[in-house]
């Protein structure tokens, strides 16, 4: 055995012909020059570093390992014998490279621990490839051959006693399992820290570390652990498997909780497990360059942007399940997250479990427009954005109105909370290229948030800043959200919106409240639920109730109705949708509506009954008839909204809402 640093040079052919050169023999570096071959007897115990020299070979053993602490140079030519099951350990406790231009051709590669190893060449390997440690795949450099893949994080795999002496590589009177623990760490009485398992011996009970003991101990306790992998490339194509860093043709096995470094821009930054077409999690991502995500993906550690923009697709969520905050800051619009948009899906950024403020740095590809959160309690929030300002804040939804535009931030941010009840504080910040003219110009009290609470934006509120472009405000309920002039969003309610037959056609009511800034409202008629046209208007009268007569009756078929408010400022709010149906016989018709003393019903057939319900659903009046035509006095009903039914042979022909004032 040689001392560690010290050099053994192999000139001529080294076999076990001429003597026993590597079995269970511990070096310092090695150097094969002067053409010569050297051929493994046996597994080496450790050596520091290998250098093969054109011309030279070294043929490993056909069982064991070859651990190497330092670099591996091979100009020349390593190889295995057919069938070897040995597995090239790079253990060290520096970091190391794989280089040089030679020809490697291996069955097994594993990488330790708390090893750091850089590939500045490709490699070719036939049975397995088994990273614990970080592996810098670097920018055209490849795993090739039919081997697996696979990667490991944190567990702990068992125990083991035995001896260790003072500046020896080995633990010595192993007891217990011997197998399956080489590139684990291990840690026990008598070893330095962040010691890796390079490589072992059953017949010797031997366990061989990348690091001298400390002291002498006997019988002595030794745990095998493992941390989580980490993978590092600067590959165009990333880690996709057939043409990035890693495309070995045998199962690939990335872990739950393997670290990515992405050095390149990308859109395959992920390695993703064989088979697997659901998305990976992950334990940190570090991010050095602009990429766009290739699954979803749930962080389990931190996300780190230190430079470039994250492309988050279209119906990909990036997903901190940790609550981590995500590093890299400050953030601005050549460092952030871009919500992918196709259609009405977008890309999402989520942060689960936080207590303390968050930001979300997202944004558009043209824009940063990033959301701050700040809540009371455990919260998860996922957030994107868009830009073009819709009146249902979805993003294929038809924008907001000129006027609303101009007074407003053209970007919807959908600020969805997961989990979580109670307030939270919500920040966005916008671009002034995406202010509205008429927003530009407003004074800081005058800039708010509004809430779209499903059929409308809710009047805006909080506090803005048109200097910093920010404006802040407390909600507990979250929907898409628009950064607009303060009350400038409609505040009216529509209630009991109704359309039913009457004599001289249809009669369009409904009921409003908080009319503050409303202009008129535009009765919108169409023969199908979406292709509206308006057929006439009423102004606004600071009253509670109104009604439309619509002369036009079609001869059969369904009409529907709906109400489209107009504000002063030009904002714009729709009511819910109402339909009545006619057919080409005798209609029932309910008149007047409003009404005040007498109610009459026409197009009456067989044993007909009339009943009228109340608001809470209490028959207030029920009347029997034969006749075609009724009146009913009504004088003493209080006013309000009832619901009139007609019944023919006891089946229900008609019902309609009307006023009683």
């Amino acid at each position: 055995s040689m001392l560690p640093g010290s050099n053994s040079y192999f000139r001529s052919n080294a076999s076990s012909a001429s003597g026993s050169w590597a079995n269970l023999k511990t070096y310092g570096n090695i150097f094969i020059q002067n053409n010569s071959g050297f051929t493994s007897d046996g597994p080496f115990y450790k050596i520091d570093s290998l250098t093969i020299d054109n011309g030279c070979t070294l043929t490993m053993h056909t069982s064991g390992n070859t651990p190497v602490l330092g670099n591996l140079t091979v100009n020349g030519t390593l190889t295995s014998p057919v069938g070897s099951t040995n597995v090239i350990v790079m253990g060290g406790n520096v970091p190391q490279t794989i280089g040089g231009t030679g020809t490697i051709t291996i069955g097994s590669l594993t990488v330790a621990n708390y090893s750091d190893v850089t590939l500045s060449r490709s490699l070719a390997i036939a049975n397995g490839v088994n990273i614990l440690g970080k592996l810098n795949l670097g920018t055209a450099n490849q795993l090739t051959g039919a081997a697996t893949f696979s990667t490991k994080v944190q567990s702990t795999a068992g125990t083991v006693t035995g001896n260790t002496v003072a500046g020896s590589y080995q633990v010595t009177g192993v007891v217990g399992a011997l197998s399956g623990n080489t590139g684990l760490a291990i840690a026990g009485a008598g070893l330095s820290t962040n010691t890796n398992v390079v490589g072992f011996s059953a017949t010797n009970t031997t366990i061989n570390l990348s690091k001298p003991a400390l002291t002498t101990t006997t019988g002595s306790t030794f745990t095998f652990t493992s941390d989580s992998a980490t993978i590092v490339t600067a590959n165009a194509n990333g880690l996709d498997s057939l043409t990035g860093s890693v495309v070995v043709t045998g199962n690939k096995s990335y872990a739950s909780g393997t670290n990515f470094i992405i050095n390149a821009a990308t859109s395959k930054p992920i390695g993703i497990s064989s088979g697997n077409t659901t998305g990976m999690q992950v334990g940190n991502l570090t991010v050095n360059a602009s990429i766009t995500t290739n699954y979803r993906a749930r962080i389990r550690g931190t996300v780190t942007l230190n430079t470039g923009v994250v492309t988050i697709r279209p119906l990909d969520t990036l997903r901190i399940t940790s609550g981590n905050a995500i590093a890299g800051a400050p953030f601005s619009n050549t460092k952030y997250f871009i919500s992918g948009r196709s259609g009405n899906d977008l890309g999402i950024l989520r942060i689960d479990g936080f207590t303390a403020a968050r930001i979300f740095p997202v944004g558009t590809a043209t824009n940063f427009l990033p959301v701050s959160l700040t809540p009371t309690a455990a919260m998860d929030y996922a957030v994107t954005v868009f830009e073009g300002a819709t009146v249902d804040g979805t993003p294929t939804g038809s924008l907001v109105s000129t006027t609303v535009k101009d007074e407003s931030v053209d970007a919807e941010w959908i600020v969805n909370r997961i989990n979580g009840t109670g307030d939270c504080a919500l920040q966005l910040d916008w671009t002034a290229g995406l202010e509205g003219t008429v927003f530009n110009g407003l004074g800081n009290s005058n800039i708010g948030i509004s809430r779209y609470n499903g059929s409308s934006y809710d009047t805006s509120t909080g506090n803005g800043d048109n200097a910093t472009n920010t404006v802040t405000a407390t909600f507990s309920n979250f929907s898409p959200f628009i950064v607009t002039r303060k009350f400038g969003v409609i505040p009216v309610q529509l209630k009991n919106v109704a359309a039913f037959k009457r004599a001289g056609g249809t009669a369009i009511s409904w009921e409003v409240e908080n009319e503050d800034g409303i202009l008129q409202y535009i009765i919108e008629k169409s023969s199908n639920p979406t292709g509206f046209a308006s057929i006439g208007f009423v102004n606004a009268a600071n009253t509670r109730g109104y009604q439309f007569t619509d002369v036009v009756v079609p001869p059969n078929g369904t009409v529907y109705y709906r109400i489209k408010v107009i504000g002063v400022s030009g904002y714009v709010k729709y009511s819910n949708i109402v339909a009545v149906r006619y057919s080409s016989g005798s209609a029932i018709t309910v008149y007047p509506n409003p009404a005040t003393d007498v109610l009459g019903i026409t197009g009456l057939t067989g044993n007909t009954e009339i009943k009228i319900s109340n608001a809470a659903g209490q028959a207030v009046i029920s009347k029997k008839t034969t006749a075609s035509v009724c009146s009913i006095d009504v004088s003493a009903m209080a006013p309000g909204i009832y619901l009139v039914e007609v019944f023919s042979n006891g089946e229900r022909k008609a019902g309609s809402k009307i006023i009683k004032q």
